[in-house]
């Protein structure tokens, strides 16, 4: 929307763009990257000038700027924990750890880039051993030497045709 129509000119645009990142509220430090950086609001040209009503020491504005850098540090990492913690609710609502036994059968997701009329699995593969919560040892009860460490969240049940 900046830029022309073209899209020839988004250089002489990006100054414009990189100020209003920087001085518009972000959703997970709740403070503005400028007011981070330099512990100050950004004047602006069309802000009005605010009158000095006391003149401050600069011991005392050094003071002041530590206090004010060391509450603002303390409420970007809350805020950022807090951001984390909603981020790990939204990811872990649909996520499913199944579990299961050695000697079960599963199926083994393939990794990368695969072509639409390829299996999206390989197997079955036979559990051989449990690693740990989210991690199992498969082997291919066609080829023995093939030996998989996989994490549960690519293994699917393998369920026997009856």
């Amino acid at each position: 929307a900046l830029s022309n129509t073209n899209r020839s000119d988004w250089d002489v645009q990006l100054s414009k763009t990189v100020s209003a990142y920087n001085n518009t509220r972000h959703a997970t430090t709740k403070i503005e990257p400028f007011t981070l950086m330099y512990s100050r609001h950004c004047q602006l040209p069309f802000d009005l000038p605010q009158t000095i009503t006391s003149v401050v020491q600069p011991h005392e504005y050094v003071k002041h700027l530590h206090q004010y850098i060391s509450q603002a540090k303390q409420m970007v990492q809350r805020n950022i924990e807090q951001q984390q913690q909603k981020a790990k609710g939204r990811y872990d609502k649909n996520r499913r750890n199944p579990s299961y036994d050695v000697s079960d059968y599963v199926w083994v997701g393939k990794i990368g880039r695969i072509s639409k009329s390829a299996p999206k699995k390989d197997g079955p593969y036979r559990i051989t051993q449990k690693l740990g919560q989210l991690s199992y040892m498969v082997q291919d009860p066609r080829n023995l030497s093939d030996v998989r460490q996989v994490h549960v969240q690519r293994l699917r049940p393998y369920y026997q045709p009856q």
